[in-house]
């Protein structure tokens, strides 16, 4: 299931169906047949399966319920129902016990992502900070990565952009320890974004060139273009229009020079906006010109 081979996990289950006399063996067995189902969106069958092994009694307290919980907390969310979903996730955690960190997670990232939909940061963070304790106690650092990530920009958005730097901090230490290469990019450029919004003009722009040579270094186009659009974002943050225009004209030079016509296109949109939107075009015109002049000077001496 956690590797997306439901075939193969649904062939697992239904064996365990058909051989097993254990009614609490047959009872999980049906929850997690439930939930393979959920994933396909097959849920007449899904609440069959759930509504099957609640026939079989157990205590409230068993952990059984709370798998139970965690089966129709699926099966809710996946059908848009975000209040059932969120009372059975929350009802879930209250059961689960303590080794079950697979669902815990899970209820507590859903719980997360419903406070999300809704704006209620404080309480999404909450949630995910809980999830990222579980996984840091269970070493689980390919999903720590980014869990760190997703809280970090919530920070952001809530102007707690120290914190920010801290977790993207951390979560660049694991990418880099455990070879983690697929989240390096996002990573570096939330940790770009973050020191552009904490450190001075001078530091932020120092940090985000050396982590711009450090994605050349490894072949990473795609993270060195964004941190070469978020050194034109200080530039332009401290209304230093000329140097932001100068690295996006650099920038898109790079792009042509590597044939990536995609980020041409993305450099050339944000000189336009630079012209139209942020200085006017007759001031932007005029600062171009006065560029030019002083370049044609310069080879004149």
């Amino acid at each position: 299931m956690r590797l997306q081979d439901l075939p193969k996990a649904q062939t697992y289950i239904e064996e365990v169906l058909s051989t097993s006399k254990n009614e609490r063996v047959i009872h999980y067995a049906k929850l997690t047949l439930s939930r393979i189902e959920t994933r396909r969106h097959e849920f007449d069958s899904a609440k069959c399966h759930w509504q099957q092994a609640l026939e079989t009694p157990v205590s409230p307290e068993d952990w059984l319920c709370g798998y139970a919980s965690m089966a129709k907390a699926e099966w809710h969310l996946e059908r848009d129902e975000s209040e059932p979903a969120r009372t059975a996730f929350t009802k879930a955690l209250k059961t689960l016990p303590d080794w079950a960190i697979e669902e815990r997670v899970q209820a507590l990232q859903s719980l997360a992502f419903l406070a999300s939909s809704e704006l209620n940061v404080k309480s999404a963070l909450r949630y995910f900070q809980s999830a990222a304790n579980l996984l840091e106690v269970a070493q689980a650092w390919a999903e720590l990565v980014p869990m760190k990530l997703t809280t970090a920009s919530l920070l952001i958005a809530r102007g707690r952009t120290k914190e920010a730097v801290v977790l993207f901090k951390q979560a660049h230490q694991i990418c880099v320890e455990r070879g983690f290469d697929q989240w390096r990019t996002p990573v570096e450029v939330g940790l770009a974004r973050a020191l552009g919004a904490t450190e001075s003009r001078k530091d932020a722009k120092k940090n985000i060139m050396e982590m711009a040579k450090q994605c050349a270094g490894r072949g990473d186009f795609s993270g060195f273009i964004s941190m070469i659009l978020l050194l034109a974002g200080v530039d332009t943050d401290y209304k230093d229009y000329e140097s932001a225009y100068r690295t996006l004209v650099v920038g898109q030079s790079i792009s042509k020079h590597l044939k990536l016509p995609t980020a041409a296109s993305v450099f050339r949109a944000q000189i336009n906006h630079l012209k139209h939107e942020v200085m006017g075009v007759s001031k932007f015109d005029t600062m171009v010109e006065e560029m030019l002049k002083r370049a044609r000077a310069s080879e004149l001496h």
